[in-house]
């Protein structure tokens, strides 16, 4: 079951991070004039980019923590 929390913990967290990267280009596209042709596949690409640096963090420190 802690498995299955940690699986849907982390894709709630993929969308939640596509969502504000989507959220944060379009704010930025509005105020820059930026032009951007498809907004939703860049917000989820820099919410993508975002959750894989999340994870490499997480288990950074799980590792780091298992050593000492």
């Amino acid at each position: 079951m802690k498995t299955v929390n940690k699986i849907a913990f982390w894709l709630l967290a993929l969308a939640a991070m596509s969502l504000v990267g989507t959220l944060v280009l379009k704010i930025y596209d509005l105020l820059m004039k930026l032009n951007f042709e498809n907004i939703w596949f860049s917000g989820f690409k820099v919410g993508f980019i975002a959750w894989i640096g999340m994870l490499i963090n997480e288990h950074y420190h799980l590792i780091k923590s298992k050593k000492e």
